[in-house]
Parts: structure tokens; sequence; C-alpha cells
């Protein structure tokens, strides 16, 4: 695989920065248990990290071509070291409210942007990277993970309605089940819910009515059907959010379409008119790369999507890459704007 000679020097540096924050993460729970030794498996990790390294110094004017084996690993290193710095951007970009800075902050992640939309990024496959419960209970990994992320925020209800979860818990509790099940290998769910013609509803009932007799009950739907299975969100009047805590995709999609044929045949005192929602829903992989705050827009985006589709659909995304020409309608033959004749909007992802 060939990279070019700004690939390079980005690539050197998150890779330093990686060696040594696997290291120390791995060393912080080892070292009380068995002093300095290194299992062989980790140590000969360690060992491929240190070529790749040698591998990238030794190119000639900090270019060139490297071998084929170490794509999955360099793939492996920019997941984890964008979404690092991701987050961090994300925690500066609200102390500021200048278009410069933000501007400038855009800036840290225009690089690792253009890794991640190179040829060699998305033809690798995911790396095999030793993880942490080949080594240590799940016990001790959890409290590990809770003594770094600090004490979770108490559970609040939205403040109008008091049926779903307040939406400022959204982010960290995505960030908490994230770091849960990537320990585990496993994916997590979000998706992004918005009631169909909300506004023609409320022109002919009012919206007193609306908020009496429609809106609880069809929360307390959305709450029973994602009760022990995650949490809902209210995040405004007419959208809500739903986070699942242990999905597969097909998992996701066949539940959200369930609820989403549930809703539809829901009946309201006085009401006539058969109410349906539009669901975007995006699949978290363990070595996702994007933000809690990426994700939230993507699956708002993909919410989008399913309106203009026709309404009363579930669209998600064929890829984790989360672009534009990755969206799809589910059960649709194809994507909803080549069905519709609708151009695409542009993609809120990279």
């Amino acid at each position: 695989m060939r990279l070019e000679r700004d690939e390079v020097l980005l690539l050197s540096d998150i890779l330093q920065r990686y060696q040594a924050e696997f290291y120390a993460r791995f060393r912080k729970l080892l070292r009380p248990v068995v002093g300095n030794f290194l299992p062989i498996s980790l140590q000969s990790y360690l060992d491929e990290l240190r070529e790749l390294r040698a591998e990238l110094d030794g190119l000639p004017d900090q270019q060139g071509e490297i071998d084929d084996r170490f794509g999955s690993l360099l793939r492996h290193v920019v997941i984890v070291q964008r979404l690092a710095i991701a987050n961090d951007v994300e925690v500066r970009r609200v102390r500021a409210i200048h278009p410069d800075v933000l501007e400038e902050l855009d800036v840290y992640l225009m690089a690792y942007t253009a890794l991640l939309n190179a040829e060699w990024f998305e033809q690798a496959t995911p790396a095999r990277i030793p993880q942490l419960t080949e080594f240590f209970p799940i016990e001790v990994i959890d409290a590990e993970l809770a003594s770094t992320r600090g004490e979770d925020p108490a559970r609040r209800y939205d403040e109008k309605f008091r049926i779903l979860q307040a939406p400022e818990l959204l982010l960290s509790d995505l960030s908490r089940v994230r770091d849960a099940a990537a320990v585990r290998g496993i994916c997590v769910a979000i998706a992004y819910l918005d009631l169909d013609h909300f506004r023609e509803l409320n022109n002919e009932y009012g919206e007193p009515y609306v908020d009496r007799h429609v809106l609880p009950t069809l929360m307390r739907r959305i709450e029973a059907h994602v009760y022990l299975r995650g949490y809902a969100y209210r995040i405004g009047g007419d959208e809500y959010c739903i986070l699942l805590n242990n999905a597969t995709e097909p998992e996701a999609l066949e539940s959200m379409n369930r609820l989403r044929e549930a809703i539809a045949a829901l009946t309201y005192e006085g009401c006539t008119t058969t109410i349906t929602v539009s669901l975007g829903v995006v699949i978290v992989q363990p070595d996702c790369h994007f933000t809690g705050h990426e994700i939230e827009q993507a699956a708002a985006h993909a919410k989008d999507y399913a309106k203009r589709a026709g309404r009363n659909c579930v669209a998600s995304y064929r890829t984790q890459f989360l672009r534009e020409q990755d969206l799809y309608v589910l059960g649709g033959p194809a994507p909803a704007h080549a069905v519709l004749g609708l151009e695409p909007r542009r993609s809120l992802m990279p």
C-alpha cells in the first residue's frame, strides 16, 4: 500500500501516541497482578506496532510503499486516535462562539478526514487487537471504566411529560454504553424518531389536545418498547431518540420497524387520524471512529432521509462510514433519492 508524505507524517505521530496509550492501559491493570510481566500475545502485538513504526520511519523522503499487512493495523490506530481527537474538539467547541475559533477547531480533524477517505483505509479489514477481556475479569474492567469516566449523572426525565429521559442524558449515556460495549466486542444502536405531519396534527386538533391525548400515549409506547433494553429520550415536541444497549444491525432495525408499526396501530381518544413516525438508525460498531454527537447527527440525518422517502419508514446506513451514498430505506430496493428522483443532500459525515 502506498502512503503519501502528509499521510506518513500524521500516521507516525498518531502511532507513537497510540503505542504509549495502549501500553499504559494494559500496564495499569497488569502491574498490580504480575508486575512487569507481559503475556506473549500482548508482547507480540507491541512488537508488531514497533515493526510498523520502523517501516514508516524507514520510508525514503517519508513517502512510498509499505507492506499491505499493516493496513488493518493502521486502520485501527486511525480509528482510535481520530475518536480521541474528535471528542477533545467537541469539548473545546462548547467553550467558543467566534467563527474563526470554531473554524480553527475544524482544522484539527481535516487531516483525519483525509485518512478516513483514503483508498487504503476503506479497503483495510478490521484488525485483531488484544482485548482487555482476554486478560482481566469484566468486573475489573467495568470498575476501571467507571473510575476513568467518573460518576454517572443521576437519571432525569424530560421536564414537560416526565415519561422519557431528559435529552441532556443522551450523550453521556451513549459514551458509557459504548465503552462497555467495546470491551465486550458488541454493537449499540441509536435511533432518531420524528412524528410525521406533526404541524398539521397540531393545527387540526390544537396543541393542548395533542399534549394531553396524543403525545403521552405515544411516549408510553416508546418507553415500553425499549424498557430494559436501553433508554428513550424526548428531544423536542415531535422528536425522540432511542439508545439500544446491545443490538446487532438486524436486531436494531427489526426492533425499530416493530416500534414504527406499533405506533401506527395506536388509537387516541377523540382522534381519527392515523399517526405515523419516521426513524433513522445508526449501528455503532465497537471500532466506530465517530463521536457521540456525530452519531446523533447521523441518526437525525437518516431520519430526514426517511421523511424524504415518503415517511412512515426506517432508514439506515449500509456501511459504518455514515455517508450520504450509504443511506437506504429498510425493505426498499434502492436508495430513496433514486426511487423518488430526489437530489441527495450533502452528508454531515466526512
